[in-house]
């Protein structure tokens, strides 16, 4: 039977209840500073745990979808129709040079990460579409996607991307306050819109026959700063004894990934409970989940693949922002029986 991790008491056994709560505010001039601690001391300790019991569960639903013989489609086939939403392209002309991104990331077969596509996509228009016989607004959102490709090599780099259901709930829409009924444009997700460039990229150089969509073997999730993700990665390198404390001064979870080569959890990682716990909850993370809906809303084009392994590391770890990164393994699935 597995063994309950150990949480810190509940509020009510941490503070000495014998006092009133005037004789506590006299103990000492830091009094506030030192409840302050004693919250954080105490958020920080069950945070980690909460969070990992909440994607554990949520990856394990993800595993189905990635591996079920029944397919989920994505209404979004059509790379036109990004433009018809009001996201705008911009492709660096120069070629996105990640050679040190290969050479860091050794034992790890990248291929050659130095002629990359530069793609960003900004959504900075509102357009206008009919719904239910009513011409509706849909209004620029300023969400932005920033990635780089490399079809050759069957790698996609995630550097930066905020949704625009992100956008708009942190005021940064183009509408400030965000209104309550204002709808944002239907094709909004990263997978759908990864994936639709990816799709395009490789189909424009499929002539010579070097670059098939199938060929997507790695895919970058770099520089995380989602908080639930940060804690996720943090509670299961602290479970499998790698990493470190959050150093003095820096920000970030309680405990944090180590560097290159960091950890790698497969599918059947356990924590002592289901088969893969470990795996799922890494899987199901923000920064993680829409790799499941690109492969599975698009097996029809990239083929059946699944996420075969997840690596999760940090770049500097003496930096007082701490930002992991993380690496998807993408591979075929195998049917059962073969």
């Amino acid at each position: 039977m597995r063994t309950p991790p150990i949480l810190p008491p509940p509020p009510n056994l941490v503070f000495n209840e014998s006092l009133s709560n005037n004789q506590r505010l006299r103990e000492n001039d830091n009094g506030a500073d030192a409840l302050h601690l004693q919250e954080r001391a105490l958020f920080d300790g069950i945070k980690p745990w909460i969070l990992y019991k909440k994607y554990r569960k949520k990856g394990r639903d993800l595993r189905c979808v990635l591996e079920g013989t029944k397919t989920t489609s994505t209404p979004w086939t059509d790379y036109g129709a990004l433009e018809t939403w009001g996201w705008q392209l911009t492709q660096d002309e120069e070629d996105s040079d990640y050679s040190h991104v290969q050479e860091q990331c050794t034992g790890v077969d990248l291929g050659d990460l130095s002629a990359g596509t530069s793609i960003i996509w900004d959504h900075l228009e509102t357009t206008e579409h009919t719904t239910n016989g009513k011409q509706v607004p849909y209004y620029a959102t300023n969400a932005e996607y920033i990635n780089v490709f490399f079809p050759a090599a069957g790698v996609i780099m995630a550097n930066v991307n905020y949704g625009p259901s992100y956008k708009t709930s942190q005021g940064l829409g183009s509408l400030d306050p965000w209104p309550k009924d204002a709808p944002l444009p239907k094709i909004k997700q990263w997978s759908d819109i990864v994936a639709l460039t990816w799709l395009h990229l490789t189909a424009a150089t499929t002539t010579g026959g070097s670059h098939q969509p199938q060929n997507l073997r790695w895919l970058f999730r770099r520089i995380i700063r989602n908080d639930d993700t940060q804690n996720v990665i943090g509670y299961v390198c602290k479970q499998k004894k790698v990493g470190q404390a959050r150093p003095k001064g820096s920000t970030g979870p309680p405990w944090q990934a180590p560097v290159w080569p960091g950890l790698v959890v497969r599918p059947t990682e356990s924590d002592g409970g289901s088969e893969g716990d470990f795996f799922n909850a890494l899987l199901a993370t923000p920064n993680a989940n829409g790799v499941v809906w690109l492969l599975a809303q698009h097996r029809e084009q990239l083929g059946w693949k699944t996420v075969k392994s997840i690596r999760v590391w940090s770049d500097l770890p003496s930096s007082v922002v701490y930002s992991p990164s993380m690496l998807l393994e993408i591979g075929d699935v195998v049917p059962a029986g073969e």
